[in-house]
């Protein structure tokens, strides 16, 4: 019996100091702290083929972080950028969107880097994507599990500007597919048929198929919440704010929740959009028929943020019902 109640002991403390040294999981508040020259980007990008996060910092080129916020990569490009707000990534390949939100603009531009390696001077596709209806403000870019565009331009209410995934370099057109919630500042797809949108003061799950918000919740204090994307994991949303090197993590809402309305400048100060209303006019949409996909799970996000003391109090737990069990165990064959 002694022997048993030894062998108990030691198969708690093995199997405690086993959990104890895996990695956490991430949980909404959590955060990521990233270096300060990476606090300028206004864009963020989940990349689960490489298992980092982007950033676009300034100029053209993108910086990789791992999930603790340290720089393992990065890529650049040989062009002319005036202000990267957003990135995606879509079939292991990164797009970067020239949005210029500082001033109403005819078009935007829309790179991709047609490397996998991380590097200098790469080779990318670019092209330019024009408003049927004049010039508009935009922070948000998405690439859907098609490769299709998307702008979301500033507004309340926004615009939602449709391209298909494009071939052939050189102009394309943008459709006006709907009204967007006003003042959205990033977004990124969830599915084939849900987005994932912020303000300043908010995050949205928006649906693609009936373009409408059925999901808000308020957005972590943040004085220049501009970023957003899925987490690695793909169970919440990743935020980030300019001027911070704090990225947070968030759930994704599954209820609308009653809330202010979204500021059309930061809460915090710095540059703002001009109010304007922008045209409204619902399409079919082109993603009707695209097939349900769920985002690809990818690490556990470990975001040194004070998660040492719930991983020791998880392993703990465990291990005492193991060596329970085990304890039981060895009475009864006694």
């Amino acid at each position: 019996m002694r022997r048993c109640v030894i062998a108990t002991a030691v198969t708690a403390v093995v199997v405690g100091s086993t959990l104890a040294g895996l990695p956490a999981l991430a949980a909404p508040g959590d955060t990521i702290t990233i270096p300060t020259d990476l606090a300028t980007s206004s864009a963020l990008a989940a990349d689960q083929t490489r298992g980092v996060y982007w950033l676009a910092p300034g100029g053209p080129k993108a910086v990789a972080i791992d999930q603790t916020g340290k720089v393992v990569g990065q890529v650049g490009w040989d062009a002319e950028v005036t202000d990267i707000e957003a990135l995606a990534v879509y079939n292991g390949q990164l797009y970067a969107g020239d949005l210029d939100s500082g001033s109403p603009s005819p078009s935007v531009t829309v790179y991709r880097v047609e490397s996998s390696s991380y590097g200098s001077a790469l080779p990318t596709s670019k092209w330019t994507f024009t408003y049927p209806d004049g010039p508009h403000r935009a922070q948000a870019m998405m690439v859907s599990s098609k490769g299709n565009i998307w702008i979301i331009t500033n507004g309340d209410p926004g615009g939602l500007y449709y391209a298909a995934a494009p071939t052939a370099p050189g102009p394309q057109p943008l459709a006006r597919e709907a009204d967007a919630p006003a003042w959205v500042t990033d977004g990124n797809f969830v599915n084939a048929n849900s987005a994932v949108l912020r303000t300043y003061n908010s995050v949205l799950s928006f649906d693609m198929l009936s373009y409408a918000t059925n999901g808000s919740q308020a957005a972590p204090q943040q004085d220049r919440g501009e970023s957003a994307t899925m987490t690695l994991a793909g169970d919440g949303v990743l935020l980030g704010s300019v001027g911070d090197t704090k990225l947070v993590e968030a759930e994704l809402p599954t209820v609308v929740e009653a809330l202010p309305p979204a500021p059309s400048a930061p809460p915090g100060g710095g540059a703002s959009a001009t109010p304007s209303t922008e045209p409204g006019a619902s399409e079919p949409a082109p993603e009707e028929q695209a097939s349900q996909q769920t985002s690809q799970p990818g690490e556990d996000t470990d975001s040194g943020s004070g998660l040492g003391m719930r991983k020791t109090i998880v392993a703990v737990v465990l291990a005492v019902a193991v060596a329970g069990v085990s304890g039981w165990v060895a009475y009864r064959r006694q």
